[in-house]
């Protein structure tokens, strides 16, 4: 007992100075940390640490305070078990410091009281008894008792309750001595406080432990206190106290309510309450009170009194919305939950209230007013739900008024416009050009084409007030619920305020009008309850308006969740009744605006894809006709729009394909009066978009598209008629528009057309102008020459539009005839012929022969037309270029005539030699003379106009070459070649040098032109173009694939092959088109590195596109859709091969490779997403098209059939290729066997159902090829003649060819070939690096066979000992990181060499390559320490030559000293030591790299190898034993202890050693589970 003592002692004194020695080492800045050591010593000591603290509070005076602090920290320990006697000492002396009243500072009596409370956790009973023996009346307590009382009720509310009694008694005999200001405020305080927790007690009833205590019982024990202060104190003046009073009141208030008979006397006070908020008090504490008394009344529905209640409706309103003085965010807060409390009692009152607040014209009242209104919607209570439409029609209000303005407004406008007169007046009126810019600015004011000006549009109510009722709308439509609220007008109000904004954009605040508009719009939910009710099928009202643009992305994607709501719930429920109440627009104005949407398909976020995807929502309601096509069609536009971005989109191409659809869908409409009807309707919404804009005209050309499909050609000869009177001429946009009409048109009414075309020009040449000045101002450049050169420009893009078969018969009577009319007619004045001096005019005649001649030879029987017109026209275009200046450059006219006399060059009758000289030598003479270019751009104002002169010259120079090579084409002969240089000979002793260097430019031109055409046949090695040629042209005996075919694919496949959506994303258009010019120009010298992949691929897909006969020949195109139309798949598979068999050796052997490829791409689905659909899809366009002859109609819906017929080529070649590889395996054990047994290989062929050949024939072939391959290798490694470069260039092309083959054995021979060439014609490698390592890189992804991959590392390992680092180029990443793949491969001849590749790559990186080499090897290092000791020997030895090799890439310089020690000599290699070392340094010099070590190691742990498993364990102990776990926080011992007790169980005895003895290095003489 003796020993215990005095251990307890001890350990009591060693407290006691540890306590001491902390509080006399303590400051401000100290105090925090103290108290943290001082409570941890507590936990295990708390009476030794509370007597010393209790020491010193009685010794140090002036550290009083932070004692208390920290002995509160302690005390927060306690959980009951300090001595009783303590508790009173403790008790004792914080009562006695907290009431002195000289020593005792305010700042350690607050710190007393604290400590009481903090004490009255487990000794309630103590502390209130302590409080209680200081409430003796009549003497007055000190202000520190009742604040610490108040403090305790806060605390403790609950453990109070049994002492309310007594205490509210003895504080009100207490209250009459009570004189003092500062001790009525204390009081004032505990009141505040009980109240408040008894509240709290009533609103827990139930988790009360003692007994029960009624709620009117306490109610009653404070009407004394209550009405002795209000009725004594409510007078006072000073403001902290009376602040403390309306603290109070408040809770008071809420209780006694409860009690009826009270209700009366809390009323009274209101008002009092109420009149504080104009006194110079913080009225936020008078809210409070306010509303504690209103959560009351508003959840016990006590009826407050009619005046009482109007009188806080009005407090709270002037509140909130009086400017006098600010608002706190709190005390705003706080008003606004009063007023939701007043909803609860009478909802009625308050929204009648605030509807007549709505009424008066003051903007900050109505904004408050629809604020609480949204705020009483937000609550959403069960006494305010059905009082939502009262809500809704007062707000309402605000905007009514305007509304009906607007609809009056649009409604007039709208009516006009249905009149011919105005629709006249509107298509003739063009706006004024504005100043802002916006995205939406091409938008006009409803119907009308015009901005208003006269601001009958403009919102009467002042901006917060619109923002007010929009977030009120915003509100309401997110409640889970809008039936019975009349919530369409206040999504038409959405709407209406959007179009208002619209008008008004330059107005900065209008922004954030439409932003907040389309805010709401976006967060419409149609599955709320009651929603599809309220907007089905309203919201079509404006789809079509053109000022709802900005909305219509989500309004269609409201539209079409409520279209397919409507379709669950039947067909007849989806039909829109167009006859009902609501206007809807009509099917055909919803396609218009939707078609003409979607032409702009990523403006507004998107419009585009919103359009289409609605209009297949809708297409029921559009036509039953369409369905299914559209179901087809409109899911592939979307792909193309999504597939492009708004730069890489070929919008001619975009407008097309939607053209195309539209005349699709009126031809399976096949109704003349819808087809009519859509075209009124187009012309009807032409009025609503600026001009000039694309969306306007993308309108005129899909009107002339539906006037071509209508049959009634009575409405499309009054259409014609009518564009063509009323169109404004002197309009470049409307005279387009008039152009594209009548263009498309012709495509099905040519007769109809030219006869409209001719009986309006028969008017303009009848109108007479009266005046010789105006007859002279009409002369080019008035009203009839606008009228003509559009005429003439009508004309020729007709003949481009006609229907082939009818051209010929047309072009020269009725087109071109009529063309030379209008264009003499424009070359006279005052009925005199005068030369032709009017540019514009000159460049539309161009362009008329232009679109001519290359409209005559698109058509079947062009070789046999001859164009008796072609003479005449020649004569105009050299008199053009004749009458160009010598001296200057300014027009296009010269190099445009020049092409035009090209494309007349090529039309029949022929020239003969001499006018072909003539015509030649006349473009020499207008070309050659002019000043050198950089005299020209001296001449040149601005830099635009000298790169406007550049841009002419260089055109004017590439015109004359292609001319110089149409004229060869046209004449191939020598002689023709001869006469064409002597005219250039003339200008090679020219005295001016820019003249002799054109000459020689144009010669240059001359004889590439004449070695394509006159001196032989085709070689692709001697012509550089490879898109839109032939495919015949583009091969030869050699090469059945093309060149850049071969080129492309090459690439893709040993690059692309597992890249995410292949083929089906594009790349950019600029990079497109600059590889496309590359691979034109000079295939052999583009570097496909340099471009991304889609790129590629992308110009692969154009490659096939252009030909001007695709893969499977548009020859053969029906024999295919016949066979995709058999019954069973057998059948059909056979028809489709037996179609393949008729395509042309050139056709046939492109489209294998293609297959090929398609099946390689087709296999890696997993990693890029293609499946052979996905292929189909995309290629299908490009090598299986329908003629151009083929009806548009049919050829859509022969899409599907197409699609199916690729699909099922690539599917049965990827089974195909499946079955071979288990073929070959077949094949090689019948190799083997052939000799003994060759019965077992036709018993093989039989079972898989191959065809029963004899068996000696069979192995001889098989054996035979791999032997001649074999023998191949083995000669190329010593025959000399493989240095003579015409024997190496067939060996490498055909090695090649092979190392693409299906077989894998010849795969693997090829590559092996390829290395072997290395050892035969070292000298040569580095001529040939780029060839061989794209192919040996290729073979590497080779995932059928690790034998090539095997050959291919070898070869690679030959290769790249005769290269250096900058030789590798950009192939030395894509190597380096496919090599690490490799290094934990199962194969232990891939382990090996690939440690050998990686070993040599370390040697040949230098300076350029070292940091990225770098950052592969500190990936990688931890693998090849832990292969130091790899299953197999030679692995081993090969990964300790390349560890070493490797090491000094991680720059651990005084490490490289061991490292040398441990691998540099052949003495056996230690690698636990080695481990030793490396985990020494690393844990005191680069803790990171260690961090990197560990937790690859770790990862190691679930290894396929045994031995590499037990080593990792083994490493991961090693790196604990030499690591400080207190500094290194990433190391996870827990999660070390899971792994290892998995290894634990490993089926290997010697992994679960290792774990064994690691866990018990951890955790010794204890289980793992504990």
């Amino acid at each position: 007992m003796n020993n215990l003592v005095s251990e307890q002692e001890v350990t009591e004194r060693g407290v006691y100075n540890e306590v001491v020695s902390l509080l006399a080492h303590m400051d401000d800045q100290d105090k925090d940390r103290i108290a943290l050591r001082i409570a941890s010593i507590a936990k295990t000591n708390l009476a030794s640490v509370v007597r010393v603290l209790l020491e010193k509070l009685q010794q140090d005076k002036q550290n009083r305070v932070a004692i208390y602090y920290i002995l509160e920290e302690v005390l927060q320990q306690d959980t009951g078990g300090l001595e009783i006697r303590l508790v009173k000492n403790i008790v004792s002396l914080a009562s006695d410091q907290m009431r002195e009243t000289q020593e005792a500072t305010n700042e350690v009596k607050v710190a007393a009281s604290n400590t009481l409370v903090t004490l009255a956790s487990c000794y309630f009973d103590h502390v209130m008894y302590e409080l209680h023996c200081h409430l003796k009346p009549p003497k007055l307590p000190e202000e520190f008792i009742l604040v610490t009382l108040g403090n305790l009720s806060s605390a403790y509310a609950r453990k109070c309750i049994p002492f309310v009694r007594v205490t509210l008694n003895t504080m009100f005999s207490m209250l009459e001595f009570v004189k003092d200001g500062r001790l009525r405020q204390a009081f004032c305080g505990v009141l505040e406080q009980w109240s408040r927790a008894v509240r709290l007690f009533l609103a827990n009833w139930e988790k009360c432990s003692f007994p029960k205590v009624g709620q009117l019982r306490l109610c009653n024990h404070f009407l004394p206190v209550y009405t002795h202060v209000t009725s004594n104190w409510l007078t006072c003046e000073e403001p902290e106290l009376k602040q403390a009073i309306i603290k109070a009141l408040g809770p008071m208030m809420s209780l006694l309510l409860h009690k009826e008979e009270y209700q009366d006397q809390i009323f009274e006070h209101l008002s009092w309450l109420l009149e504080q908020y104009n006194e110079n008090t913080d009225v936020f504490h008078v809210t409070k009170s306010l509303s504690q008394l209103l959560e009351v009344s508003g959840e016990y529905k006590i009826p407050l009194p009619d005046g009482k209640f109007q009188a806080i409706c009005s407090a709270l309103h002037n509140q909130i919305c009086s400017q006098a003085r600010p608002l706190s965010m709190e005390n705003h807060t706080e008003l606004v939950h009063c007023v939701v409390q007043l909803a609860r009692s009478s909802p009625e009152d308050l929204i009648a209230f605030l509807h007549s607040q709505l009424k008066i014209k003051n903007e900050a009242v109505c904004v408050t007013s629809l604020k609480l209104l949204r705020a009483i919607v937000d609550a959403d209570l069960p006494e305010t739900r059905p009082k939502k439409c009262l809500i809704v029609k007062a707000v309402k209000s605000t905007f009514s008024d305007q509304n009906a303005m607007i609809q009056r407004r649009d409604c007039r406008l709208e009516k006009a416009c249905h009149y011919p007169d105005c629709v006249k007046w509107i298509h003739v009126y063009k706006p004024r050009r504005s100043n802002q810019k916006h995205k939406d600015s091409h938008i006009l004011s409803p119907i009308s084409g015009r901005r208003d000006n006269n601001n009958s549009c403009v919102s009467s109510l002042p901006l917060q007030v619109r923002k007010a009722v929009l977030h009120f709308i915003q509100r309401l439509l997110s409640l889970q619920s809008v039936e019975n609220c009349a919530a369409w007008d206040m999504v038409a109000h959405v709407f209406t305020e959007f179009s208002v904004s619209t008008s008004k954009l330059a107005i900065p605040e209008e922004n954030t009008i439409q932003t907040l508009c389309t805010d709401i719009l976006q967060c419409l939910d149609t599955s709320v309850t009651g929603m599809t009710q309220v907007l089905w099928p309203r919201l079509l009202e404006y789809v079509v308006p053109v000022q709802y643009t900005g909305t219509l992305k989500p309004l269609c994607r409201c539209l079409r969740e409520l279209a397919e709501k409507k379709q669950q719930e039947g067909e007849e429920a989806a039909c829109l009744d167009y006859g009902g109440p609501v206007k809807l627009p009509t099917p055909q104005g919803l396609l218009a605006r939707l078609l003409v949407v979607a032409s702009s398909p990523y403006a507004g976020e998107g419009h585009g894809c919103a359009a289409l995807q609605l209009l297949q929502a809708l297409h029921q309601n559009i036509h039953v006709a369409v369905g299914e096509m559209w179901g087809v069609k409109i899911p592939s536009l979307l792909q193309y729009i999504e597939g492009n971005t708004e730069n890489s989109l070929d919008h001619a191409r975009w407008e097309h394909m939607l053209l195309q659809f539209l005349r699709t869908s009126l031809g399976m409409i096949d109704d003349s009066a819808w087809s009519s009807q859509m075209s009124l309707e187009l012309n009807q919404q032409m009025a609503s978009y600026a001009s000039p804009s694309l969306e306007k005209s993308f309108l005129y050309k899909a009107l002339g598209t539906s006037l071509a499909v209508c049959q009634d050609l009575v409405h499309v000869k009054s259409q014609l008629h009518q564009f063509l009177t009323a169109t404004d001429y002197m309009e470049a946009p409307e005279r387009q528009g008039v152009i594209s009409i009548l263009a498309l048109s012709a495509e099905s009414h040519l007769d109809l057309t030219l006869n409209a075309l001719q009986e309006f020009g028969a008017t303009v040449s009848k109108v007479t102008i009266p005046g010789f000045i105006s007859r002279l101002k009409d002369y080019h450049h008035g009203r009839r020459g606008q009228t003509r050169s559009t005429l003439m420009l009508t004309y020729s893009s007709v003949a481009v539009h006609a229907p082939k078969e009818q051209l010929l018969s047309r072009v020269e009577a009725d087109i071109t005839k009529n063309i030379l009319l209008h264009y003499r007619a424009s070359c006279q004045v005052l009925g005199i012929t005068v030369a032709n001096k009017d540019m514009n005019l000159k460049l539309t005649l161009i362009q008329n022969v232009m679109e001519i001649s290359c409209a005559i030879l698109e058509t079947r029987d062009s070789q046999e037309f001859e164009f008796s017109y072609k003479l005449e026209l020649l004569g105009y275009m050299l008199d053009f270029i004749k009458t160009e200046p010598l001296d200057s450059l300014t027009s296009p006219v010269r190099y445009k005539a020049v092409l035009a006399i090209g494309h007349l060059s090529k039309l029949k009758p022929s020239l003969t030699m001499e006018e072909n000289r003539e015509l030649l030598g006349q473009c020499f003479k207008s070309l050659f003379p002019l000043p050198p270019l950089e005299k020209l751009k001296e001449e040149c104002e601005t830099a635009k106009d000298a790169l406007h002169i550049q841009s002419l010259y260089v055109k004017s120079l590439e015109a004359l070459g292609k001319l110089v090579e149409t004229l060869l084409e046209e004449e191939p002969t020598a002689d023709w070649f001869q006469e064409m240089f002597d005219l250039l000979r003339t200008w090679f002793s020219s005295g001016k040098e820019w003249e002799r260097e054109r000459a020689l430019q144009a010669s240059t031109q001359l004889l590439t032109a004449y070695l394509g055409t006159v001196h032989s046949t085709y070689d692709p090695k001697l012509s550089s173009r490879q898109f839109g040629v032939e495919l015949s042209r583009l091969t030869n005996e050699e090469q059945a694939v093309p060149l850049v075919v071969e080129k492309l694919i090459n690439y893709i496949e040993m690059h692309g092959l597992y890249t995410e959506g292949i083929y089906r994303k594009s790349g950019s258009t600029s990079k497109i088109k600059e590889l496309r010019q590359g691979l034109d120009t000079d295939i052999d010298n583009v570097n496909l590195d340099d471009y991304n992949i889609h790129v590629i691929a992308s110009v692969f897909k154009q490659w096939l596109r252009d030909l001007p006969n695709p893969l499977m020949t548009f020859e053969l195109y029906e024999e295919f859709l016949r066979a995709m139309g058999l019954q069973e798949r057998k059948e059909t598979i056979r028809g489709v091969y037996s179609v393949i068999d008729q395509l042309s050796r050139t056709h046939l052997s492109t489209l294998e490779r293609l297959i090929f490829h398609l099946v390689r791409i087709a296999l890696q689905e997993e990693t890029n997403r293609m499946s052979a659909n996905a292929l189909a899809i995309v290629f299908a366009p490009c090598i299986l098209r329908c003629p151009d002859t083929t009806d548009p109609l049919q050829s859509v819906q022969d899409i599907s059939k197409t699609i199916t017929c690729v699909e099922l080529i690539v599917v049965e070649q990827m089974n195909k290729y499946r079955a071979r590889l288990k073929d070959i395996n077949s094949l090689e054990f019948a190799e083997n066997k052939a000799k003994s047994r060759p019965s077992l290989i036709r018993r093989s062929m039989k079972f898989r159902g191959l065809p029963e050949f004899d068996s000696g024939s069979i192995c001889l072939s098989w054996v035979c090829r791999k032997r001649v391959l074999k023998n191949l290798n083995l000669e190329l490694m010593t025959d000399p003649m493989l240095r003579e470069k015409k024997l190496l260039k067939s060996v490498l092309r055909i090695l090649e060819e092979r190392s693409q083959d299906r077989n894998s054995i010849v795969r693997q021979m090829a590559v092996r070939g390829l290395g072997n060439i290395v050892d035969g014609a070292p000298v040569k490698v580095k001529k040939y690096k780029k060839f061989l390592l794209d192919i040996l890189i290729g073979a590497l992804h080779d995932i059928f066979s690790s034998e090539v991959i095997g050959e291919s590392m070898k070869a690679l390992a030959k290769v790249l000992k005769e290269l250096k680092e900058k030789d590798i180029g950009s192939s030395f990443k894509d190597l380096t990181q496919q090599i690490r793949t490799y290094f934990d491969d199962e194969d232990d001849a891939l382990r090996s060499v690939a440690f050998v590749l990686f070993g040599i790559l370390a040697q040949l990186t230098k300076k350029k390559r070292k940091a990225y080499f770098a950052e592969q090897v500190r990936k990688s290092w931890v693998t090849l320490l832990l292969h130091l000791q790899d299953p197999s020997p030679k692995v081993s030895m090969e990964c300790r030559a390349t560890f070493h090799l490797c090491f000094p890439f991680l720059g651990l310089k005084r490490l490289q000293h061991a490292i040398n020690r441990h691998l540099g000599g052949r003495a056996e290699l230690k690698p636990e030591e080695l481990q030793v070392d490396i985990c020494r340094h690393l844990a005191k010099e680069n803790a990171e790299l260690l961090e990197n070590l560990y937790s690859t190691t770790i990862a190691y742990f679930s290894s396929s190898w045994e031995g590499i498993r037990a080593v990792a364990a083994n490493l991961a102990g090693i790196i604990l034993e030499h690591t400080d776990t207190q500094r290194m926080k990433w190391l996870d011992l827990e999660h070390l202890l899971m792994s290892l007790q998995v290894l634990e169980k490993d089926p290997s005895p010697t992994v679960q050693l290792v774990a064994t003895e690691l866990i018990s290095d951890i955790c010794p003489g204890r289980a793992l589970g504990e």
